[in-house]
């Protein structure tokens, strides 16, 4: 009995975008309650000419808010524009990296096609430490009590701290 030999070929075709991201602009760290604007540099790399872009970002129980969005009416062949928004990071928000899931969407040939993406955000609040220093009468020779209180009166934690008296 021969062996039975069969070949598989699979053939994959890479997933061409008509509209590629070539630059994205954002500050590369906020503070709680600061406003950024985040700028995307969209070209079109197909023949037709791309109509109606916009930009939607998943904000589920992210600390942040759009206070401001522009769409794009067209972008013809070969042709780069910059979308734009502006969001706020709500106050008291948690120092941390955060992604935020984006979906670019964009109509060509009558057709409305998505680009999915993330932006990171990361919020970088320095603690505020405010130490004061409480005693008794303090006597030259004579023991005394000093209280000595550090107050974060910052957003972030602290983490570590050392003391020199």
């Amino acid at each position: 009995m021969k062996p039975l030999i069969l070949f598989l070929l699979i053939i994959t075709l890479p997933l061409i975008s008509a509209l590629n991201i070539n630059s994205i602009d954002i500050p590369s760290e906020v503070k709680s309650g600061e406003t950024i604007e985040i700028r995307l540099g969209l070209e079109n790399n197909e023949e037709a000419t791309i109509r109606n872009v916009n930009i939607d970002l998943k904000l589920n129980e992210m600390p942040f808010k759009i206070l401001s969005q522009e769409g794009i009416d067209k972008i013809t062949r070969n042709d780069e524009e910059i979308l734009s928004l502006v969001i706020q990071v709500l106050p008291g928000t948690k120092s941390k990296t955060y992604s935020i899931p984006a979906t670019i969407t964009y109509e060509k040939d009558n057709i409305i096609s998505k680009k999915e993406t993330n932006f990171i955000v990361v919020i970088n609040d320095r603690p505020v430490l405010d130490v004061t220093a409480k005693s008794d009468l303090l006597i030259k020779g004579e023991k005394s009590r000093v209280t000595v209180k550090i107050i974060n009166k910052g957003l972030s934690d602290v983490k570590f701290l050392n003391v020199e008296i």
